[in-house]
């Protein structure tokens, strides 16, 4: 079947293949989602979240940080790409970086491949908050208090608990944390 390009952005286009129609990312295709755990003094283990306004949604997003690959860099490392997104976005740098799977973000609209790593061993080397373009909110929340603190916040209308939230809470189940 053959490929017809309905728009090309700068960031997105959208194209249709027969009836279909979807989106392709044009700065690349891979996305990096962090789950970011930390143990305190205590050697009670916490996770850190992010809280950012989403202009589709119209909501606060919470989830994980998370960033697109090589769209500064053509060719980036994923790894590499989940480390800067980290350090951007929340100010932790991880010790460790465990990859844990890769799948499609929404395989009924886009080409975009989605790939989980879990961060640990954190230092605080900023104070994150993302680039210029973002207004984050770094949120750090002891696991054993996760699900009645996202249950709370996702009482508040202006807010939405982002589902790969959930996919980063198996895996970190799945996990020795450090």
């Amino acid at each position: 079947m053959t490929k017809k390009i309905i728009h090309d952005g700068k960031f997105l286009r959208v194209v249709r293949v027969g009836n279909w129609e979807y989106v392709e990312r044009t700065t690349g295709k891979d996305v990096a989602y962090i789950i970011p755990v930390f143990v305190d003094k205590l050697n009670k283990p916490h996770l850190v979240f992010i809280k950012e306004w989403r202009i589709p949604v119209q909501q606060y997003v919470i989830g994980f940080p998370a960033g697109l690959v090589g769209d500064v860099d053509s060719g980036e490392d994923i790894e590499i790409a989940a480390s800067r997104e980290l350090i951007e976005e929340t100010g932790y740098k991880a010790g460790r970086m465990r990859f844990v799977c890769s799948g499609p973000s929404s395989a009924g609209l886009s080409d975009e491949t989605i790939h989980f790593y879990v961060a640990d061993r954190l230092k605080r080397v900023s104070l994150g908050g993302g680039d210029e373009t973002e207004c984050i909110d770094v949120l750090k929340v002891p696991l054993d208090e996760v699900q009645d603190w996202l249950n709370k916040q996702s009482e508040n209308p202006a807010i939405v608990i982002g589902p790969k939230t959930y996919i980063g809470l198996y895996w970190i189940g799945q996990m020795d944390l450090e």
